[in-house]
């Protein structure tokens, strides 16, 4: 009987060891599972982006005394190399046409070199760009001898990210007719995409335009139907809604300007591209 009882100690104690060498064994494969999840997610996962604002190829930012504008930004990734087309101007009456140009992701910066400079635009070549990248800012400031000078002006700063930019499988080097006219049809493309945005932007308003008028007439119509205190509350309401409609009327001939703006900038471009 002694035996017997010390056989089945011995197996319940050695269950027991199983039972706990499995429990072990899993956490330890679920701990460094997560371990390695968590050190390899940047792998994997979605890149993430910071919102900052970013400047649409062919609209200008201006710092001071100085206008750039991004006539092109392109990124192959199989040569892991960016071209970006800039046009600088001044009203300035400084000595200052050429300048420090550097292109910087959230870890650092990037090499960046002008492989062209004209009075017409800035090309700048851009080398061993990260493969997983979604924001960057290209920065234009001062040169060294230039401040040395006590000239005085600050850095202006544009961003774009992996959405905006025009994704290339070769980037080619080319003569400055060749790069004057790639900026003209980038711009020409930019400000057709802008263009377009304006007008969903006019269809939205002239659609709230039409609602007010709606709820104005329909409001106006129920109020023969009312108390005279009820048609004084349906009254103001109708103010309320003829304002809206004012303002909404406001924004309309605002938008309606802008893309005539916009038309007349594509055809400025078009106009500048039959001159080459």
């Amino acid at each position: 009987m002694e035996n017997a009882r010390e056989l089945e100690l011995i197996e319940k104690r050695e269950k027991l060891e199983r039972t706990g060498n499995r429990i072990l064994k899993g956490f330890l494969i679920i701990f460094f599972l997560g371990y390695a999840v968590f050190f390899t997610s940047r792998l994997w996962l979605p890149t993430p982006y910071e919102g900052v604002a970013i400047t649409p190829i062919g609209k200008s930012v201006t710092v001071e005394d100085r206008t750039l504008t991004i006539d092109s930004w392109k990124y192959s990734k199989e040569q892991r190399e960016m071209e970006i087309i800039v046009e600088v101007n001044k009203t300035s009456l400084d000595s200052v046409n050429t300048y420090k140009w550097s292109v910087a992701t959230a870890t650092g910066k990037l090499d960046t070199k002008a492989v062209h400079e004209s009075k017409d635009i800035v090309v700048l070549k851009v080398t061993n760009v990260p493969r997983r990248w979604t924001e960057l800012a290209l920065n234009m400031s001062l040169k060294q001898e230039d401040m040395n000078k006590g000239l005085e002006f600050s850095s202006l700063k544009v961003y774009t990210n992996d959405k905006h930019v025009d994704f290339v499988k070769k980037i080619k080097h080319k003569s400055t007719r060749g790069y004057l006219r790639e900026a003209y049809l980038s711009k020409i493309e930019g400000y057709k995409a802008q263009l377009k945005t304006l007008r969903k932007e006019k269809a939205a308003i002239k659609t709230k335009i039409t609602n007010a008028d709606k709820m104005v007439k329909d409001l106006t119509d129920k109020m023969q139907y009312q108390t005279s205190s009820d048609q004084q509350k349906t009254g103001d309401e109708i103010s309320n809604i003829s304002s809206e409609r004012d303002s909404l009327n406001d924004k309309l001939k605002e938008k309606n300007d802008e893309i005539k703006e916009m038309q007349q900038r594509i055809d400025i471009q078009k106009e500048l591209l039959k001159k080459l």
